[in-house]
């Protein structure tokens, strides 16, 4: 009913002090935290890149929340469809396959007479595969079978058979190039007729540049929230100091008022009682309200710098905003936007992408036609291996004598009529290129239109 996890409680949320409120006032520490060492606290305790608005996803599913994780994990990715460098190179890696069996058998021979064959057998198989760059392969096969039999009509009763073969295939049309190969990779096996152009070694890197993006993108949102939040914070506590400000007028006015009207003075009616004590029980909730304010936006900026709820302290602000006026230089300021800013360097990336993959699908919308070749030694003999010198001793002897040779070269072509799978990946592929393209175009409109924004703000 509940999962057993090896794991601890983070101390700064089970032992927090209660939160501040305005009913239960403390004598807290004050804790003067400059703009940088606020900055430096976020990045240093936050694993799970925390900003103003991702709270609700980073409580119900943290696993898609950015984290300083997100980078390795992009590079150790093995899955389809989201493979890493190291995963992509993998396809390239030589592969040893071996196996070998035993077996015996008895049957009666009706034939010349009848008798009782028994029969021991063995067999042995080994290859080394590698896949090439330029889209073939490489193959070393080692095989023999043994055979052992009382059968008359065979001359040698215990023998091994066996051969070394080397067989290279290479495509000629579709699939071939070692530009292909890097984007796409590899065929691989269990795919049946998907033939996809995003697996290579090209796009693997590409994909763990775009987490890069993504993490700087993450990043920069969580310092921008910090520094949002602490002159908020600032300003809280300068309301706050405004508004206690005004009580103290507000007071000193009432008490005034009050004392003309115990003297019977002029301007000390009831009413100018009753209204300077109004406005002083309402000057009192300005008070406690920004007095509020100060308690949730502290609590709010502990959340984003990775703090417990109530560890005695409380924050204030210890840097002032600027006063100097700024002048926004605004060429140079469009030119640095469109030139630093991740979300457009993240999309760059994907059109450089989806250019690759148009690359290869526009190969492997072709035929295919493939060299296929192989040249092979074969071996005979009543022993495997032995040291004597006389004709059939040893299998492994007649085999590095190389008398028994052969060879088969030629060509294999298949297409499917119409091609129509791969013609629509390709016109697939062509229209996500123009869409990433539209959308950097609109990127870099919007991007400039938010930095006008910001400018007349300021």
């Amino acid at each position: 009913e509940y999962p057993n996890v090896d794991q601890a409680t983070q101390k700064e949320a089970a032992h927090s002090q209660r939160p501040r409120t305005i009913r239960e006032p403390s004598q807290d520490e004050i804790w003067e935290l400059t703009l940088l060492q606020a900055v430096h606290t976020a990045v240093q305790n936050n694993k799970m890149i925390r900003t103003r608005t991702n709270s609700p996803q980073l409580l119900q599913n943290p696993q898609t929340t950015p984290s300083v994780f997100d980078p390795a994990l992009g590079e150790t990715g093995y899955l389809f469809g989201n493979r890493g460098v190291e995963a992509a190179l993998a396809d390239f890696d030589t592969q040893l396959n071996a196996s070998t069996t035993w077996g015996n058998n008895a049957t009666i021979q009706n034939s010349f007479g009848t008798f009782q064959n028994n029969s021991d057998t063995g067999a042995f198989t080994s290859s080394l595969t590698k896949a090439l760059a330029t889209g073939g392969s490489f193959q070393v096969n080692h095989n023999w079978n043994y055979l052992s039999t009382n059968s008359p009509f065979v001359p040698v009763s215990s023998s091994y058979a066996g051969t070394l073969q080397a067989v290279f295939t290479q495509p000629l049309w579709a699939g071939a190039g070692v530009e292909y190969n890097r984007i796409a990779g590899p065929p691989r096996a269990g795919l049946g007729s998907i033939t996809g152009v995003s697996q290579g070694v090209s796009i693997a890197r590409i994909n763990c540049d775009i987490d890069v993006a993504d993490f700087e993108l993450a990043v920069t949102q969580m310092v921008k929230d910090v520094e949002d939040l602490y002159w908020e914070l600032y300003l809280a506590y300068r309301q706050y100091d405004a508004e206690v400000a005004n009580r103290e007028s507000v007071h000193r006015s009432w008490v005034e008022v009050k004392a003309k009207m115990d003297a019977g003075a002029r301007g000390g009616s009831a009413a100018d009682e009753a209204q300077a004590r109004e406005n002083y029980f309402d000057s009192q909730a300005r008070v406690e309200t920004s007095l509020s304010t100060i308690f949730v936006t502290e609590n709010q900026f502990r959340k984003l710098l990775g703090l417990a709820v109530n560890d005695g302290k409380i924050i204030r602000p210890a840097d002032d905003p600027m006063e100097a006026e700024f002048i926004v230089p605004w060429e140079s300021s469009v030119l640095d936007a469109l030139t630093r800013r991740a979300e457009l360097r993240r999309q760059k990336w994907q059109i450089k992408s989806l250019e690759l993959q148009y690359r290869a699908a526009e190969n492997v919308a072709n035929p295919q036609l493939n060299l296929v070749s192989s040249y092979q030694v074969n071996g005979f003999g009543a022993n495997l291996l032995n040291y004597q010198d006389t004709p059939n001793s040893s299998m492994y002897t007649s085999m590095g004598n190389t008398n028994l040779t052969g060879w088969t070269a030629g060509l294999r072509f298949s297409m499917p009529l119409g091609l129509r799978t791969v013609r629509m990946q390709l016109h697939n592929i062509e229209l996500q290129l123009v869409k990433a393209r539209a959308g950097l175009a609109a990127q870099e409109q919007d991007i400039s239109h938010d930095l006008a924004e910001s400018v007349q703000r300021i």
